[in-house]
């Protein structure tokens, strides 16, 4: 079978860290299991000191070395000089299957969506970052460049998750797993159980509370995933499953509950409190610009899932504008938005507990909390939730 072609390009003065953190060796031995690389460029003014030295190892490497110049001071030439040379190379060479872009913060989407067009498999390679999100949507593939931290990883994990349960969910029968990963990269082009801390796809799904393996009836090579499915009534007299920092995270899951890093809730609901009344998408885009310019590795779809949390502990004011008719929204800043949240998710966790005949543990569920409170001011928290429920 023939293997397929691959052409990689990459922007050095843009990905200069990831470059000297031996990144492109990483990225060639990724794509080998794809095919063969046949074009290897990569991009720079290659007398500025900061990527003079890379030159003898991206040579070691196979890569052609253009110099791009600009008269400009501060222009990255390399951005248009790349532009051109890829959409030359997709013209001239149709046997090229696999487009890799290395582009780094650049904005090259309308590029990868003309590649696209034309029938070709697309790979971006680039940091986590808001323009990030509207690169990815454009890929077949995308690898992130920066370091993924422990609490990123747990995020990944999670909302890999779920992606996994809603294919197995809308599927009527066990998937294979190549199909099944097929689906997640669908979904999330930037899917990697590798930067999860998994060896293989198979030890991610096993990881998943959620989630079956099995062997397809006849063959001895080809495994199968599916749910668990818990149709079966709850019996009020059973007995109770132990709860765990996995099964709750599995059922918060089910009730559609998100994750973000605790930082990112604070630093969202602060940058709020100082916004007048938006709309919806208008203070959606006004945060991701605020946010953007103190966090450069936080992408639009990380805060879209905190204004989602603040929506479901219901610290939106909404404000009828009745000149545009529209309504607006504004942060109750006289709430502590973390608290709130927090209360919220014991809420929604004790609701799924009750309905899955799973234990209630205070002293897990405080470590799942964004204000991580002391036990009695848990205590106090739970039993606010509880005369709720009685009332």
């Amino acid at each position: 079978m023939e293997k397929s072609k691959i052409a990689v390009f990459i922007d050095v003065e843009n990905l200069t860290q990831w470059v000297k953190d031996d990144g492109t060796e990483r990225l060639m031995a990724d794509i080998s299991a794809i095919g063969q690389v046949i074009v290897r460029r990569a991009y720079g003014v290659w007398s500025k000191p900061g990527i003079s030295n890379f030159q003898a190892p991206l040579n070691r490497l196979g890569f052609e070395l253009i110099h791009s110049f600009h008269p400009v001071s501060g222009k990255n030439s390399a951005d248009i000089q790349l532009t051109v040379d890829v959409m030359e190379h997709a013209l001239r060479l149709a046997d090229v299957d696999w487009f890799v872009l290395a582009t780094g913060d650049s904005d090259f989407s309308p590029l990868f969506r003309r590649l696209r067009e034309m029938g070709k498999e697309v790979i971006g390679v680039g940091p986590r970052s808001p323009l990030s999100e509207s690169v990815k949507s454009s890929c077949s593939r995308y690898i992130h460049t920066d370091p993924v931290s422990t609490n990123t990883r747990e995020l990944e994990f999670d909302d890999a998750a779920e992606i996994v349960e809603s294919i197995l969910a809308a599927s009527t029968e066990p998937l294979p797993l190549n199909v099944l990963k097929q689906g997640v990269l669908n979904v999330n082009s930037a899917f990697s159980e590798k930067d999860m801390g998994f060896g293989s796809f198979s030890t991610f799904l096993k990881a998943i509370d959620t989630v079956a393996l099995k062997m397809s009836p006849g063959s001895n090579t080809i495994w199968l995933a599916e749910l668990i499915t818990t149709d079966s009534p709850r019996h009020p007299n059973a007995d109770l499953k132990p709860g765990s920092r996995e099964s709750y995270q599995a059922l918060l899951r089910k009730k559609k509950w998100v994750t973000v890093p605790r930082e990112l809730l604070r630093l969202v609901g602060d940058t709020l409190r100082d916004l007048p009344p938006l709309e919806k998408q208008e203070l959606i885009e006004e945060l991701i610009v605020r946010i953007a310019s103190v966090r450069k590795d936080v992408t639009a779809a990380d805060i879209r899932k905190a204004i989602v949390l603040l929506y479901k502990a219901q610290m939106f004011e909404l404000i009828d504008d009745t000149q545009h008719d529209s309504r607006l929204l504004k942060l109750k800043s006289e709430h502590d938005h973390m608290k709130e949240v927090d209360m919220a998710f014991i809420r929604r966790l004790r609701s799924a507990c009750t309905e899955n005949n799973v234990a209630f543990e205070p002293s897990i569920i405080r470590n799942l909390l964004f204000t991580q409170p002391a036990m009695p001011d848990l205590s106090t928290m739970l039993r606010a939730v509880e005369s709720e429920e009685v009332v």
